[in-house]
């Protein structure tokens, strides 16, 4: 029989994934960061075309890395080149955020706590509507959650890790290290 705890996260983590994936199609923007997105997989897919650098950033002649359109691929090519394919790299981030938060702060801070703070993040209108983006910056959080884990127990390689992704996510997240 599972116990009430686990019932609740179980609920929490169903809470989470319905804010982020409610009428998820039906309310995806297809904006500037999709078309960008669909020139890039178009000219790795079909061109042939192998890129070592992702959009340009808001500083110009400064690039962040092409990680993020690499792995939009597999969900472009499922859904025939249609840009709402992204959303699937979007769910599967936001599912690991929601299942990172509760183990890291439950291994750092107790269970309690890692329930109660799974519970605002996946509760969180602002952060569900932010986190249903398909950008290069949607794995910030998911970076940042188990960059405070590695920093919290000393876990070098992992810090190391996470710091080289530092390119293919956001550049700022640079400063927090």
């Amino acid at each position: 029989m599972a116990s009430k705890s686990n019932i609740l996260i179980l609920l929490i983590f169903i809470l989470g994934m319905f804010m982020r994936t409610y009428q998820l199609v039906a309310r995806y923007g297809y904006g500037h960061d999709g078309d960008l997105a669909s020139w890039i997989i178009k000219n790795v897919v079909v061109d042939k075309h192998l890129r070592l650098v992702g959009q340009l950033t808001s500083a110009p002649g400064i690039y962040i890395g092409p990680l993020f359109y690499y792995a939009l691929i597999p969900f472009y090519l499922i859904t025939r080149m249609d840009p709402v394919g992204g959303l699937g790299l979007s769910v599967i981030i936001n599912a690991a955020s929601l299942i990172s938060l509760y183990y890291v702060v439950g291994k750092l801070h107790g269970r309690k706590m890692a329930i109660i703070t799974t519970f605002f993040y996946a509760g969180s209108y602002v952060l569900a509507s932010t986190d249903r983006g398909v950008v290069p910056t949607t794995p910030v959080v998911l970076w940042s959650i188990w960059f405070y884990y590695a920093v919290a127990t000393g876990r070098l390689y992992l810090s190391a890790f996470l710091l080289g992704l530092v390119w293919h996510i956001h550049l700022a997240l640079g400063l927090l290290s």
